[in-house]
C-alpha cells in the first residue's frame, strides 16, 4: 500500500496553505502518516511514511537539521513542519534537503492538522483496497484463468483493458534472511511503482509476481535493469508479451520458467523468455509451436538455402 507523495500534496494544496518547499516531491511513495514532534520518535517509524510535526519544539536551524536528518536516514518520504507567525526556514535547510532529495513541506501555524491527516488516511486506505483487490484478481487470472468473472470486472474498473499488452516478470532474490529479504521486496514494489504506473505485484512464497500493463518489451527491459542492477541477489524473468488479460497465465509460466533458468542454465541477473533459444524446445517440448517456432528462427535460413540450391 503506497500512494506517491505529490498525490496526497495535490489533495490538499488547494484548500490549505501547504507549500513544498524543495524543488521537487522527488517520486516519493507513502505508505501512511504520522505525528513526529522531535527525533525521539523517529526510531518509532517505519520507513515511507509522511511526517507531521506541529512546530512547537522549533527554535533553531540545529534541531530541524538533526530532525530531518534523522528522518532522511530513517527513510520517511517527507516533512510537513508548521511554522509560527514571523518564522521562517533558510534556504541553506531547503538546500541541504535538495541534497538529500527529502521533500520539505510549510504550513500555517492555523492550518487543521487533524483534517489533513483524515483525508491523507482516506486516500492511502482507498489505494489499499485497490491494491489488495487487483493483487487477488491476479492471481486468479494466473491460477484459474478459465473463470473470467474472478478477475475481468476488477481489472477493468482500474484501467486494466481485456486487450492490451501484458507482461509477467517474476523475481527471485537470493537472500536467506527473510527479513531482509522482505525489505529488499518492498523496496522493489516501491522501485516499480514509480516506474511503471500500470503495475500490479503480489509476494508468492521466495519470489515477487508483477503484472505489467501497456508497456513495450524494450521499456520494460530498460526499467528492469535498472531497478535490478542495483541489488545483486536478485534475477528476473520476463514473460512474453501477451495481448489479452485471459492470456496472462501464459506469460506467468514461462516468466518462470526464464526465472528459474537465471539461476541454473544462463546465469544471467535479467533473463527475457523470447531469448532462451533451445532451452524453449527443452522446457516445453509439450508445445509443438515452439518446435516450429525454433526450426524457423535457427535452422530458417539453412532451410531455405538447401531447398533453393
Amino acid at each position: 500500500m503506497a500512494v506517491e507523495l505529490q498525490e496526497l500534496y495535490e489533495a490538499v494544496k488547494s484548500s490549505y496553505d501547504i507549500q513544498l518547499r524543495t524543488k521537487s516531491c522527488y517520486a516519493k511513495q507513502i505508505e501512511w502518516v504520522h505525528m513526529v514532534e522531535g527525533v525521539e520518535f523517529v526510531k518509532l517509524l517505519h520507513g515511507d511514511e509522511l511526517a507531521l510535526n506541529s512546530g512547537l519544539n522549533y527554535h533553531s536551524e540545529e534541531w530541524l537539521y538533526e530532525l530531518i536528518q534523522s528522518l532522511h536516514e530513517k527513510g520517511i518520504g517527507g516533512l510537513i513542519l508548521t511554522l509560527r507567525e514571523n518564522t521562517d526556514i533558510t534556504q541553506e535547510m531547503i538546500d541541504y534537503c535538495d541534497s538529500l532529495c527529502f521533500p520539505l513541506f510549510t504550513t500555517a501555524w492555523e492550518t487543521p492538522y487533524v483534517e489533513i491527516i483524515r483525508i491523507f488516511s482516506v486516500i492511502l486506505l482507498k489505494k489499499n483496497e485497490m491494491e489488495t483487490t487487483l493483487a487477488e484478481a491476479l492471481k486468479n487470472a494466473v491460477y484459474y484463468p478459465e473463470n473470467e468473472e474472478m478477475y475481468r470486472n476488477h481489472f477493468e474498473r482500474y484501467g486494466f483493458a481485456e486487450r492490451m499488452n501484458y507482461n509477467i516478470v517474476i523475481i527471485g532474490c537470493l537472500c536467506q534472511d527473510s527479513e531482509k529479504q522482505n525489505h529488499i521486496f518492498r523496496e522493489i514494489q516501491m522501485q516499480i511503482k514509480i516506474r511503471f504506473k500500470q503495475s500490479i505485484t503480489y509476494r508468492y512464497e521466495e519470489k515477487l509476481i508483477v503484472l505489467l500493463a501497456g508497456y513495450t518489451k524494450i521499456g520494460i527491459i530498460s526499467g528492469l535493469k535498472q531497478i535490478c542492477e542495483k541489488k545483486e541477489m536478485l534475477s528476473a524473468g520476463l514473460g512474453p508479451t501477451v495481448n489479452a488479460m485471459q492470456q496472462i497465465h501464459t506469460s506467468f509460466e514461462k516468466a518462470g520458467i526464464a526465472c528459474q533458468l537465471t539461476q541454473t542454465a544462463e546465469k544471467k541477473q535479467l533473463l527475457d523468455y523470447e531469448e532462451l533459444g533451445v532451452y524453449k524446445i527443452i522446457s516445453e517440448v509439450r508445445e509443438q509451436e515452439i518446435c516450429d517456432t525454433f526450426v524457423k528462427e535457427v535452422l530458417g535460413q539453412l532451410m531455405e538455402y538447401d531447398r533453393e540450391n
